[in-house]
């Protein structure tokens, strides 16, 4: 696919995630069209800003930027990809005009404007039996005389997520969590204080930490046939104001039950191209929760321990019952040493269940840190394979912290031990797989 050229909507460290796997996969950078250059892709080899443009949410500016942009680079097959919910509706709303100069997949109009916002979410999910949280919601005219149907603690979060991610106000986090009224009422306060007058979402607190929740990434084919799905187990949440509820660290799992259900509701409703679901495992009654659905790839930027994918060859998916879809891919073998001590091919079987563990660019610190101190998997790391490994396989604004990491935490204990497995591996995840998956889609609709 020599004449291949991603587009990716966005400049943030879904870019730089998308653009890392479409490098990874076939050797191509990646080209971003957004409203502004973020830090994440701004120092990337992998992906260069070809456009940028502050007004592109308006749908006419979105177009002509986008029709300017393919006749400029006529004789190429321009994917595009867009990597946030903005920029999803944007693209469903201009699909006859983009159609003729781009390849890509993406719902409709109106099941993005459905879906991603969480009020009508969770009446789609009644109709189709899929658990979510207690939930209530209030308005800018009722929030200050409004009365909680289940107890305190009480999540807050906006219900349009793309007017509450343009809006501004002081100690904005993506997610709120009141414990009493007072802090219920000035939360709601402050919010209803900004530009953001849509709904707000309230839902009662499900127990559990970070490795309760679950993430499902998925894609759907033109024809509206779910083609791969990846569940991940988070390790670890990012900590930051607005980045509480993006994930560190994830490790890939397996829940047949789980993703046949939500197999169902994506043809069920039609969906096409990407989509995200956060959930959470309630112990209560033993049930996943879902909490939202994005019309767009998960966050994930970066795949440690296979730098290249000369490194490793692709089995079959593990596959749900008699479909070719599977939360991983089996490994069937390593080429060469990744720097990760005790790890050949030989100890590698077709028949194993591989483990995956993904870090995201801001994340690297904490997760490596968490990783390598809290999480006992499989590897032994001596303090010099610890480095060599981060330096490889995290993003190169963190390498510098992380390296220091390292020497801080080895000197404990000399070497991180981890129980060994031979059933198991690092290995490259969802992101390459859905890359692959999402441009032969494309390509047998050329």
């Amino acid at each position: 696919m020599k004449d291949l050229l991603p587009v990716l909507l966005g400049s943030d460290a879904n870019v730089y995630g998308m653009a890392r796997s479409f490098y990874m996969e076939y050797g191509v950078t990646s080209l971003a069209i957004g409203k502004g250059a973020l830090a994440a892709t701004a120092n990337s080899k992998l992906v260069k800003m070809a456009v940028v443009e502050p007004n592109l949410e308006d749908d006419a500016v979105f177009v002509r930027s986008l029709t300017d942009f393919a006749k400029a680079h006529t004789g190429k097959t321009l994917v595009l990809v867009s990597c946030g919910d903005n920029y999803t509706g944007l693209m469903a709303r201009a699909r006859a005009a983009l159609e003729p100069y781009y390849k890509f997949a993406c719902p409709t109009p109106e099941l993005v404007a459905e879906l991603d916002t969480k009020e009508f979410f969770y009446q789609a999910c009644e109709r189709h039996g899929l658990s979510y949280p207690r939930t209530f919601g209030c308005t800018n005219e009722n929030y200050k005389t409004v009365e909680l149907p289940f107890p305190f603690p009480c999540i807050i979060k906006a219900s349009n997520s793309v007017a509450y991610w343009n809006c501004k106000f002081p100690h904005k986090k993506k997610v709120f969590v009141a414990y009493n009224k007072e802090e219920f009422d000035a939360i709601t306060a402050a919010i209803y204080s900004s530009s953001y007058q849509d709904n707000l979402v309230l839902q009662e607190y499900i127990p559990g930490d970070d490795n309760c929740m679950r993430v499902l990434n998925c894609y759907s084919g033109l024809d509206h046939k779910v083609k791969l799905m990846a569940l991940g187990r988070p390790l670890l949440e990012e900590q930051t104001p607005e980045g509480i509820g993006n994930y560190a660290a994830i490790m890939n799992v397996r829940d047949d039950e789980l993703m046949e259900k939500m197999k169902a509701f994506l043809e069920d409703v039609g969906w096409e191209g990407f989509s995200n679901f956060d959930m959470k495992y309630d112990a209560r009654d033993g049930k996943y929760k879902l909490f939202e659905m994005n019309p767009r790839p998960a966050c994930m930027t970066a795949n440690p321990a296979v730098p290249s994918r000369r490194r490793c060859r692709r089995g079959k998916s593990t596959g749900i019952g008699s479909n070719a879809i599977g939360n991983c891919w089996r490994m069937s073998g390593w080429r060469g040493r990744i720097g990760i001590s005790d790890i050949k091919a030989n100890k590698i079987t077709p028949a194993c269940e591989p483990m995956a563990v993904q870090f995201t660019c801001w994340g690297d610190f904490f997760a490596i840190f968490n990783y390598c101190c809290s999480v006992s998997r499989l590897i032994c790391l001596s303090k010099s394979e610890l480095i060599r490994w981060v330096r490889l396989n995290t993003s190169y604004s963190a390498k510098a912290f992380c390296c220091a990491c390292a020497w801080l935490i080895c000197p404990l204990s000399g070497r991180i031990s981890y129980r060994r497995n031979a059933r198991n591996s690092l290995m490259l995840a969802a992101n390459c797989s859905m890359v692959k998956v999402f441009s032969r889609s494309i390509k047998s609709s050329m």
